[in-house]
């Protein structure tokens, strides 16, 4: 199975249970869980979606929400990295953004701007990953006066690129081959369904119909139906953008 996972970009059904769930120790096993302030930062960031809402002049619609990111990285990247190399591409891609709408955001508005997107980080050898949820309410300077505007991220013209960044270059590719080839020559059965696992868990809680399908994953991996777990994870894959 190849890896495709490596982006997975979504809305989020309900903020509070997705982040409990992002937190808790007992439903990531075996991770270490990494979080810049998470809840501090998405009270801060609700703050200024609520406040660009009010300044609308139609009232109609909801208070924009966050979209999940999920970036995902090689089998064996040192733990001490992952979570920089992560906001390294959110850094870039928040620069290829700017340059669609022209935000006119400088180097340090941008390294401002990801400082402050909410993070929290699961660091597992064969599985290292960081959710971020990124607003949709970006900064703006005009005349070098700044305000904030709403951008529809889902567009496909700032979603490709965000694939595009996210791609794993020729080494990650390889080393995160050799170290599964070494996990799959210890035991093929506990290594295919590791595999399955580590991919479903990074479309979790995003949404109750989502989670459903994810129930039948489980079910059809239990039972050591492995073929017709990966048929469904590749039609999850197809239905949520990759």
């Amino acid at each position: 199975m190849e890896d495709k996972n490596t982006c997975v970009f979504k809305s989020v059904q309900k903020i509070e249970n997705y982040l409990e769930y992002l937190l808790n120790e007992d439903k990531h096993k075996g991770q270490k869980i990494y979080h810049n302030n998470v809840l501090d930062k998405i009270e801060k960031q609700e703050i200024v979606a609520k406040e660009w809402k009010q300044k609308q002049t139609s009232k109609k619609g909801w208070v924009p929400k966050p979209l999940s990111l999920v970036l995902s990285f090689p089998a064996g990247i040192p733990e001490k990295v992952f979570i920089s190399k992560a906001q390294e591409k959110l850094h870039l891609w928040f620069k290829k953004i700017s340059a669609i709408d022209k935000l006119n955001l400088t180097d340090n508005d941008i390294e401002s701007l990801v400082k402050s997107v909410p993070f929290v980080a699961h660091y597992k050898t064969g599985n290292p990953h960081v959710h971020f949820l990124v607003p949709k309410v970006l900064p703006q300077v005009i005349s070098n006066k700044k305000s904030n505007v709403y951008i529809n991220l889902y567009k496909f013209r700032y979603s490709n690129p965000l694939y595009k960044i996210s791609g794993w270059s020729t080494k990650q590719k390889v080393i995160n081959q050799q170290y599964q080839n070494k996990q799959k020559a210890k035991s093929p059965d506990l290594y295919l369904k590791d595999k399955l696992y580590n991919e479903i868990d990074h479309y979790r809680n995003l949404n109750t119909k989502l989670d459903k399908f994810i129930a039948l994953i489980e079910k059809d991996i239990a039972k050591g139906h492995t073929d017709k777990a990966q048929k469904k994870i590749e039609k999850m894959r197809k239905k949520n953008g990759k």
